[in-house]
This record gives C-alpha cells, sequence and structure tokens, in this order.
C-alpha cells in the first residue's frame, strides 16, 4: 500500500470523526479530496476501502478489536516499519478483517528481504 494511501485513510477518517453530525458521502469525500490536490486514483482506492465503513465511523460505532494479532519474529523482521505501522492501522481502524490480515502477512514468505508499504 503506497504510504499516499494510508495518509489518505487517515485523512478521511479525521474528516468523518471530526463532523459525527454529518452522514458522510462517497461524492462529498471524493470532491473535498480532490480539492485538497490528492490523485483520482488514490481516492478511488482509498474510498473503496472506508467506503463500507461510512456509517460506524460516523456514528463512533466501529468495530472495537477484541485483542491485537502479535506478529512473529520473521513477521516484524520481513515487514518494514512504515508497512508494519499500514498494517497495524488498517486493523485498528477495522479495514482489514482477521482473514485479510493473515492473507497479507501469509504473502510474506514470498519476498525475499524486507518488504516495504508499496510491496
Amino acid at each position: 500500500m503506497k504510504t499516499t494511501l494510508v495518509e489518505l485513510v487517515d485523512v478521511i477518517i479525521q474528516r468523518i470523526q471530526e463532523r459525527p453530525d454529518a452522514q458522510p458521502s462517497e461524492k462529498g469525500l471524493r470532491t473535498w479530496l480532490l480539492r485538497q490536490g490528492y490523485k483520482k486514483s488514490d481516492v478511488d482506492a482509498a474510498l473503496k476501502l472506508v467506503q463500507p465503513r461510512f456509517a460506524d465511523l460516523a456514528k463512533g460505532t466501529e468495530k472495537v478489536r477484541n485483542s491485537v494479532r502479535l506478529l512473529s519474529v520473521h513477521e516484524e523482521y520481513k515487514l518494514s516499519p512504515d508497512a508494519r505501522n499500514a498494517l497495524v492501522r488498517l486493523d485498528l481502524y477495522g479495514l482489514l478483517d482477521p482473514l485479510e490480515r493473515e492473507t497479507v502477512l501469509d504473502q510474506l514468505a514470498h519476498y525475499e528481504g524486507e518488504v516495504g508499504i508499496e510491496d
């Protein structure tokens, strides 16, 4: 995941939580993000991640994680600090369910060396 995409997800979630009285709309957020100077392709990808959870984020009822999945020594070694932080943020925001997270971590075995955020 690109740094810009991670940043955009953070910006979208922050915008939604700052305006709890307003029901978020994809069109409104898209227009606002494009005015902020983000690329259309990045905005599309970020909204695709966040859109299914608009209502929960606006109400402050996003899923509460009961536990945090600790990375194994091997997984921690393989992920760059930026990639680790992005994975944790997506997990904490509820944008990555446990099966998706495990799939991402399983894919680490296919890479040699450290896996960066773009990978």
